[in-house]
This record gives structure tokens, C-alpha cells and sequence, in this order.
């Protein structure tokens, strides 16, 4: 399949090409080496994208701001290809799966990956019709691109299939191995690593590259790097001291900011109560439920633990004074509120209560958040443990002399890890 988005193949072929070739320095292997975070930065330089690959997602790359894009890349030979696309240790390890016989493993494993998929589907404000992989698939001194849809499992149409990927009569209890088809894609679960892998099946006859290896670049890049550093940067250090250098602007981020530092660049904060580790039924993701007065679904706002404060008292703006806070679906009002600057809201509530929501649980219709809170049962810590994530990172960073902030989810524990730091 073609890319419905513009995508510079002459370009990332050439990077592909320029690191390909220098190959043998980690690798005897006719086989180019490719590290696959060096194809992602290949290919979000062909695409002018956003760099997912660090935020945990199903998604390595959104591609202006609609497409989500696994990227990936391995040694192919024949027609296909089985390569993983998700792991659920953390599931395993709580026994999710625990007791299954393997149609209901199979299930369930799906189950989570869609659960998963459209959880980051929500967050990011795309469509899984607008979601792809894209492959680069490597062979004997050359390579090509593989395009291929990512999709959601059909719950109700997994069948059993034999080892080899054809179809069998019936489930395998015995085999380490699940191997399962919905009628559009064939997966197969390996129980005691808890990974789920597909089968990309490629194109008859795909555009291939040739790729050619440079023998022992060592000696080139020894040199050309010694040329580079020779004239642009001349001494870096002096008596251990570092000195400025004139390429520092080249460790800038697109929108003005360094290298993230912890605490400087940015907080994780929980959706949960630091103290009991529960999500509170009244607070928090669930203010909606509180008593008083009436609220609309959605009324929600991110804990700030007194801990952030303390350790970081200069990275939110004083309690009542608004900024702009950037989520993945838009920009919204916010503001510090309650005695001790303990939430983080929207400015109306309901806003960031939306966008947190709709990630919880993304079959609930954007038309409810217009309405008076339901009867329902207030979300759990389960339900974050469901989609793999359990905090929000606030990164701050300065337009002109103005702080701004943006919101995105993290993974499961990031709160943990990241006040460990300052314990």
C-alpha cells in the first residue's frame, strides 16, 4: 500500500543507504545493520513528524498530526514475515492470563492490544483508518519499504491456525505458542515471553535498494570526524572544564527547549493518590462523582502530590494564574487550584476532564461530556493498569519570555521513577 501522507522515499532511501554502509563497523553480516531508532529518525526526516517512540504508544510517529505509524524494521526473506508488536509482562506478571485455555488466551491477549490501540487512538485524536506500519525490510545487501495497515483485532472472528500459519482444526493446549487469525491478519502469542507478534505479508514484487558496504569505514570516519571537530569546535575541554561550543544550538528541540532535564523540563504527575496509590471516587479523574452540586461528566483535574511542589516550586505558574496547556487533541485554558496548589484543571473543568476520559475509556461518546454526570461507577486503578498508563507528563517549555506546558500520557510506574529520583 501506498502512504496517504507525503513521504520523501529518495531522501530516506539515502539515509538508509549512507548509514547502511557503514555496516561492518558492528557487523560481519551481508545483512546491512540498521538500528531501528535510526530508521525512526529517518523516517520522521522524510515525513516532518512527531517523534512518539519514547512515549510508550502503540504508534512510533504521528505524521501531521492525523496518521499514526508504527515503524519497524527486520531481516526478511520469502513473502512474510512474524515480528512482535506488543508485550504484556506487566499482565502476565499479575495473572491476567493466568488459567486460560488458548482461544480465551487469545482473546484476551486481543483484547488488551485493542484496548490499548484505541486508548492511544483517543489520546492523539486520530483514527484507526489513518493508522499504518511502515517496514523496512532488510535482505543480503539491500533493502525495501513495506506498507501494511495496523488494525484492530476482530474479537469475534479469531480462529485457530496451525504452527506454519495454516489453518487447523483446533486449539493447540499443549504448544507454547498460540497461533490465531481474524480473518485479516495472522498473530500468534508466545505464552512465557508474553509477546504478541504479526505476520507482515509482503508484496510480490517490491522496489528493492541496493545497498553496498564499506569494507573498513573506521579509518574515513576517524578522519572525517577529526576534520569536523578540528575546525568547528576546536578544544572542548580544558583542565576538566567544559567550554561552549558554536554548534550548541544543535542540541535545541523544535520548539526551543533543551535536552529534558527531570524537574526543569519537566514533572510526572499521577492519576492516582501518591499516599494510597487508589484513584480516589470523588476526586481527581473522578470529580464528576462528587457531591454538592451539579456536574457535568468529564469535571476532572491531575493531582499535583505536595512532593512536586517541594522539590520544584518554580515549575508551575502561582495557584489562579492561567497558561496554556497543550494536549494532544488541542490547546486548552488551565490553571493551579485548590489549598496547597493540589490540582492541575482546565479552565473550563471540563476540558482536560474530556481529553483524560476519552483515553480511560474511548467508547464513551463526546456527547456525553455535554451532560450531567451518569450513574456509573467511578474509575478505578484498574482501569489505568487496562490501558498501560497511569500519569501525565507536563512539559514546560518558552515561546518568546512565555512558559508553556503540554500534557501527555505515561506509562505505567513513570510516577514512581520519576520521584525515586529526588527520594
Amino acid at each position: 500500500m501506498k502512504p496517504p501522507f507525503e513521504f520523501d522515499e529518495e531522501k530516506y532511501m539515502n539515509g538508509i543507504r549512507a548509514v547502511g554502509s557503514l555496516s561492518r563497523l558492528f557487523s560481519d553480516n551481508d545483512v546491512p545493520y540498521l538500528d531501528s531508532r535510526v530508521v525512526e529518525r529517518l523516517f520522521i526526516d522524510s515525513t516532518s513528524s512527531r517523534d512518539l517512540s519514547r512515549e510508550d504508544k502503540s504508534f512510533d510517529v504521528l505524521v501531521g498530526g492525523k496518521w499514526g505509524v508504527g515503524v519497524k524494521t527486520f531481516i526478511g526473506k520469502g513473502r512474510s514475515k512474524v515480528e512482535k508488536i506488543a508485550e504484556f509482562n506487566r499482565a502476565s506478571g499479575e495473572g491476567a492470563f493466568s488459567g486460560k485455555g488458548p482461544e480465551q488466551l487469545a482473546i484476551a491477549v486481543s483484547a488488551q492490544r485493542n484496548d490499548r490501540l484505541k486508548s492511544d487512538l483517543s489520546e492523539l485524536g486520530i483514527e484507526i483508518d489513518d493508522c499504518l506500519y511502515h517496514c523496512l525490510v532488510r535482505g543480503t545487501h539491500q533493502a525495501f519499504i513495506h506498507h501494511e495497515a495496523m488494525n484492530l483485532v476482530k474479537l469475534d472472528q479469531i480462529r485457530p491456525l496451525g504452527g506454519a500459519g495454516g489453518r487447523g482444526a483446533r486449539w493447540d493446549a499443549s504448544s507454547p505458542h498460540i497461533h490465531f487469525s481474524d480473518g485479516q491478519s495472522e498473530y500468534s502469542f508466545n505464552r512465557s515471553k508474553s509477546v504478541l507478534y504479526k505476520r507482515f505479508m509482503f508484496a510480490s514484487k517490491p522496489k528493492k535498494y541496493r545497498i553496498e558496504m564499506i569494507e573498513d569505514p573506521l579509518p574515513g570516519i576517524t578522519h572525517w570526524i577529526s576534520r569536523e571537530l578540528g575546525y568547528s569546535v576546536g578544544v572542548v575541554r580544558r583542565g576538566g572544564r567544559s567550554l561552549s561550543s558554536p554548534h550548541l544550538g544543535s542540541a535545541l528541540k523544535k520548539d526551543g527547549t533543551m535536552s529534558s532535564s527531570p524537574g526543569v523540563d519537566f514533572v510526572i504527575l499521577p492519576l492516582y493518590s501518591a499516599r494510597s496509590r487508589e484513584v480516589l471516587p470523588k476526586s481527581g479523574i473522578n470529580q464528576w462523582a462528587a457531591s454538592g452540586r451539579s456536574r457535568k461528566f468529564g469535571e476532572a483535574y491531575i493531582p499535583i502530590p505536595a512532593s512536586i511542589h517541594s522539590h520544584f516550586p518554580r515549575f508551575f505558574p502561582a495557584r489562579d494564574v492561567k497558561f496554556r496547556l497543550s494536549l494532544p487533541i488541542g490547546e486548552v485554558s488551565a490553571k493551579i487550584c485548590q489549598d496547597g496548589g493540589k490540582a492541575l484543571m482546565s479552565d473550563p473543568n471540563h476540558l482536560l476532564g474530556e481529553w483524560l476520559i476519552g483515553v480511560l475509556d474511548p467508547s464513551i461518546s463526546r456527547t456525553a461530556f455535554s451532560r450531567p454526570a451518569p450513574r456509573r461507577a467511578p474509575f478505578r486503578y484498574a482501569d489505568l493498569e487496562r490501558i498501560g498508563k497511569d500519569a501525565i507528563r507536563i512539559e514546560k517549555f518558552v515561546v518568546g519570555r512565555t512558559p508553556r506546558f503540554r500534557a501527555t500520557f505515561a506509562p505505567l510506574g513513570s510516577y514512581e521513577d520519576f520521584v525515586d529520583q529526588f527520594a
